[in-house]
C-alpha cells in the first residue's frame, strides 16, 4: 500500500494514476502502481512468454518485427531454423517488478481404496502435490482420470496469501517495428476526427451498458428533468426507481461520452455496492469517480479534473482496508465497463442488434486484489 499512498497525496500523481488503470484494466491496482512508479512511459508490457504469445494473438507478420541478423545467425548455426517473430530484444532485461500470488500443486487425499477424502461440509481434502513422490495408487487414480493435481493459491501458516515477484517488459523492449504499435497498443484509442463513427459505436454502447446495469440513462432533450443548461449531466440515486442519468444535450459529442462514462460509473458502484452498509456515501462517490476516469481514459475519452485536489484529501481519510477495499472494486468494475464498451463498439451493427434484442427480451439480473 506504501506506493498507492504515495500517489494518492498528489492531485498530479493520482490522474496519472487513474489514467494507467484503464491502460491496465488487467493488472491489479498495486500492480497498476508500480508500473506507473517504476515506468509511466509504459504503453503495454508483459511477461516474456506473453510477448511471444501475443505474435498470434494479434494476427502479426513478420513485416511486423525487426530482423535480427545477430540472433539469426546464431539460431541457424545451431541447426534451427530462426523464426521472424514477436519475442524479447536479445540483451533485454526485465525493469518492471510486480507481484502474483504464488501458486502450488495439490492433489486430492484419499483412502486405500482409493476413495477421495472429503470434510465434514462436502469439500474435498487435498495435500501437496510431487509428482516423484506419488504412491502407485496414486499414479493409477491419475492414469484413470479419478483424480488429478490442481493449483491453489499459496498460503502461509497463517492463511495468508504468499506473493512473489515477477519481471515484465513494455513493449519497447520487444522486436515489434514502431509502425507496428498500433496493432497491439491501444485498441480502443481511436483518432476520433478522423473516426467519427467510433463515437456513435461507443454511444450505442453506452446505452446498452445502462439498459444491462438498470440504470436509467437518457439525454435530456426536452429539460423535463430540469437540468442546469451549464450542467454537463446529472447523477441521482432514485430510492424507488433506482439509479438515474440524464445529460445536456447541448455538449459536444465526445465531451458529453466522457461525462456519460463518469455519471454511469456511478450507477454502476452504487448498484452493486448499495446494500455494504459500512461503505460511505462519500466512500462509493470517491470509487465512482476513479472507475470513470479509468474507463474514459481507456478509450481516449476525458472527464473532469477540478475534483482532483478534494478526492486527494478524501483518499487520505480512508484505512488501508478501505483504500484496498475501494481500488478492488474500481478494478472489477471499470474491467466490466471496458470489456461491455468493446463488445458492442468493436461489434457490427446487426449482430449488436441481433444480440441485443435476444438480450433485453429476458428480465435482467445484476449480479483482485491489491
Amino acid at each position: 500500500m506504501k506506493k498507492i499512498r504515495e500517489i494518492t497525496q498528489d492531485p498530479q500523481m493520482l490522474d496519472g494514476y487513474m489514467t494507467m488503470l484503464g491502460k491496465f484494466p488487467e493488472y491489479s491496482p498495486r500492480n497498476v502502481a508500480l508500473i506507473y512508479t517504476q515506468a509511466k512511459e509504459a504503453q503495454m508490457v508483459g511477461t516474456f512468454k506473453e510477448w511471444q504469445a501475443r505474435h498470434d494473438t494479434f494476427k502479426l507478420t513478420k513485416d511486423d518485427i525487426l530482423y535480427d541478423e545477430e540472433v539469426a545467425t546464431r539460431v541457424q548455426e545451431s541447426g534451427r531454423e530462426y523464426e521472424q517473430k514477436l519475442s524479447i530484444k536479445s540483451g533485454e532485461r526485465g525493469k518492471i517488478n510486480l507481484f502474483k500470488v504464488k501458486q502450488e500443486w495439490k492433489l486430492p487425499r484419499t483412502d486405500e481404496a482409493g476413495n477421495v477424502l472429503k470434510f465434514e461440509n462436502g469439500n474435498i481434502k487435498y495435500k501437496q502435490y510431487h509428482s516423484n513422490k506419488l504412491t502407485e495408487l496414486e499414479k493409477k487414480l491419475i492414469e484413470d482420470k479419478k483424480i488429478a493435481p490442481k493449483l491453489f493459491p499459496a498460503r502461509d501458516k497463517n492463511g495468508a496469501l504468499i506473493f512473489m515477484k515477477y519481471k515484465v517488459f513494455d513493449i519497447s523492449q520487444t522486436n515489434l517495428k514502431q509502425e507496428s504499435y498500433q496493432k497491439v497498443v491501444g485498441k480502443h484509442q481511436y483518432d476520433y476526427e478522423a473516426e467519427k463513427s467510433k463515437l456513435y459505436k461507443i454511444s450505442y454502447a453506452l446505452k446498452a451498458y445502462a439498459k444491462e446495469n438498470n440504470i436509467d440513462y437518457k439525454i435530456d432533450k426536452l429539460k423535463v428533468d430540469g437540468l442546469d443548461p451549464n450542467v454537463k449531466g446529472k447523477y441521482h440515486d432514485d430510492p424507488i426507481h433506482g439509479p438515474k442519468v440524464r445529460m445536456n444535450k447541448n455538449l459536444e459529442f465526445a465531451d458529453s461520452l466522457g461525462t456519460a462514462i463518469r455519471l454511469l460509473s456511478h450507477g454502476a458502484i452504487n448498484n452493486i455496492q448499495n446494500t455494504e452498509k459500512e461503505v460511505t456515501k462519500s466512500q462509493r462517490g470517491l470509487e465512482a469517480e476513479i472507475m470513470g476516469h479509468a474507463v474514459a481514459a481507456h478509450f481516449g475519452l476525458k472527464t473532469e479534473d477540478r475534483w482532483l485536489k478534494q478526492m486527494t484529501e478524501r483518499l487520505q481519510e480512508l484505512s488501508d482496508k478501505e483504500l484496498s477495499k475501494s481500488l478492488n472494486q474500481v478494478a472489477v468494475e471499470s474491467h466490466k465497463f471496458i470489456n461491455s464498451i468493446a463488445k458492442y463498439s468493436d461489434t457490427p451493427k446487426r449482430q449488436r442488434d441481433r444480440s441485443m434484442k435476444k438480450k433485453y427480451n429476458h428480465t435482467q439480473s445484476i449480479g483482485r486484489s491489491i
